[in-house]
């Protein structure tokens, strides 16, 4: 916090300091664990990245994330994780779904 770096730059540790981050509005830190995350989204956590920005109601992250899930929908969609954010949290994924067809994600 006092050197403005991030030394451990892994997915579970940046969700953690993100979420302190947001607690603790240090914007600074904050901007820096969502543009990693932003940067490494991938099939496996890209559920867990939506929850995370519904939970923190992050609309920069929660753009990234329904963009990569349109770019990747069928592997997403196939996914595990996906699965598991249907059967546990529903009501995000009739979020993405309505996004998805009132802004037209997918062309």
């Amino acid at each position: 916090m006092y050197t403005d770096s991030i030394d451990d730059e892994q997915w579970e540790n940046m969700k953690k300091l993100y979420f302190v981050a947001d607690k603790y509005e240090m914007l600074s830190l904050k901007n820096k664990c969502v543009s990693f995350l932003k940067t490494n989204l991938s099939i496996p956590n890209v559920c867990e990245a939506l929850l995370l920005s519904d939970l923190h109601q992050d609309g920069d992250m929660k753009t990234a994330v329904l963009d990569f899930i349109s770019e990747y929908d069928s592997a997403v969609f196939a996914s595990e994780e996906w699965k598991e954010l249907e059967n546990n949290n529903s009501s995000s994924v009739i979020n993405v779904l309505r996004e998805f067809c009132c802004n037209k994600r997918f062309k």
